[in-house]
C-alpha cells in the first residue's frame, strides 16, 4: 500500500537556504517588467489550492470514495526566505519557522485521509489509491528539469484529474511549471560570487557580531538550526530561533543585505530565464492566473 502524505507544505520555507527572498508574497521578482504577468500572491496562490482540493475530493466522491482537503496554508507559513531573512514582523513571531514545521509533523500524524486508508480492506485500499494516483496502465508524461534531468508524472487519478481541470490541460502545465519552479540552480552560486553581494553579506556578519552572533554569512545559521533544536526543548528552540532570526533581519535590512539581495536576485534570474526559458515561464505564469478564474467557479459551486 502506498502511504499518504498529507501535502500541507513539507518544511516551512524559512529553513530553506534558496526560496524568494522579497517583494510581494511569491514574487522572486519584486516586480514584473511592463507587459508581463505579476507571480501570485498568496492569496491567489491559497485560492488555487483550495480549488484543486475540492476537485479532488469530487472526484474521489464519483467514486464513492473519501478525500479530506488539506487545511490551506496561511500567508505566513507560505513565506519563503532565499538567500537573507529580513522580515522583523516574521521574524519576532515565528524565528526561523521550527514551530510551524513541528505543527506541520504532528498535523501529518493526525492526516484523515491516512487515518481512513488503514480502516479499508486491503482491495479497497488499492482501489483508493488508483482512485488517487492512477493505475499502472495510466498514461504519464514527463518534463526536463532546467538544472539538469527529468521529472515525470500521470495523467490518470484525481490528483492529476484536479490540475488538468484547473489548468487547463496537465501535460503543458507540468512541463511549465518544472520550469518555472526550478530556475533557482541555474544562477544562485553566480548571484552569491557577485561583488555587491559578498560586500552586503560581509557588513551584515559584522552587524551579527556586534549583536552577539558570530557568524560569517546567513547560510552559517542555517547549517547549525537542527544541531541548536535538538539541544533544545521545543519553547527554548522557538525563543532562541527568534532571538537569532530578529538579529539577522535588523542586521539584513542595516546592511541593505536584503534589498541587495532582492536586486541581485532580480538580475540573475531574469538573465537565467533569457531566451530559453522566457516562453515557458511566461506560459506558467498566465495558466496560472487564467486558473484564477476556474478556481472562482469552483469554489462557488456547492455541489
Amino acid at each position: 500500500m502506498r502511504r499518504i502524505v498529507a501535502r500541507l507544505g513539507a518544511v516551512p520555507a524559512a529553513l530553506v537556504v534558496l526560496a524568494a527572498c522579497g517583494g510581494p508574497q511569491g514574487s522572486p521578482h519584486g516586480g514584473a517588467p511592463a507587459g508581463r504577468l505579476e507571480r501570485l500572491t498568496a492569496t491567489q496562490e491559497a485560492k488555487l489550492d483550495r480549488a484543486e482540493e475540492l476537485l479532488i475530493q469530487r472526484c474521489m466522491k464519483r467514486q464513492d470514495l473519501t478525500y479530506w482537503p488539506d487545511r490551506l496554508r496561511t500567508p505566513d507559513e507560505r513565506k519563503n526566505v532565499r538567500l537573507v531573512l529580513d522580515d522583523t514582523r516574521w521574524a519576532r513571531k515565528y524565528g526561523y519557522g521550527g514551530a510551524l514545521h513541528r505543527r506541520t509533523q504532528q498535523e501529518r500524524k493526525k492526516d484523515p485521509n491516512s487515518a481512513y486508508q488503514r480502516g479499508l480492506s486491503e482491495r479497497e485500499q488499492q482501489r483508493w489509491d488508483r482512485a488517487f494516483f492512477g493505475d499502472e496502465d495510466s498514461r504519464s508524461v514527463s518534463a526536463p528539469v532546467p538544472t539538469g534531468g527529468r521529472v515525470s508524472t500521470s495523467l490518470g487519478g484525481c490528483l492529476a484529474q484536479g490540475q488538468d481541470i484547473l489548468y487547463g490541460g496537465l501535460p503543458r502545465w507540468f512541463r511549465v511549471s518544472k520550469v518555472a519552479e526550478n530556475l533557482t540552480g541555474l544562477y544562485a552560486d553566480d548571484l552569491k560570487r557577485d561583488r555587491r553581494f559578498r560586500d552586503a553579506v560581509h557588513k551584515w556578519s559584522r552587524c551579527m557580531r556586534g549583536e552577539g552572533h558570530d557568524y560569517a554569512t546567513p547560510e552559517k545559521i542555517r547549517d547549525r538550526l537542527p544541531e541548536l533544536n535538538e539541544r533544545l526543548s521545543p519553547d527554548r528552540a522557538h525563543a532562541a530561533e527568534v532571538r537569532l532570526a530578529v538579529a539577522e533581519a535588523q542586521c539584513a535590512r542595516s546592511s541593505e543585505l536584503g534589498r541587495t539581495a532582492r536586486e541581485l536576485e532580480r538580475k540573475y534570474r531574469d538573465k537565467a530565464i533569457g531566451a530559453r526559458y522566457r516562453a515557458d515561464v511566461d506560459t506558467y505564469l498566465r495558466l496560472q492566473h487564467r486558473a484564477l478564474t476556474t478556481a472562482d467557479t469552483v469554489l462557488a459551486d456547492r455541489g
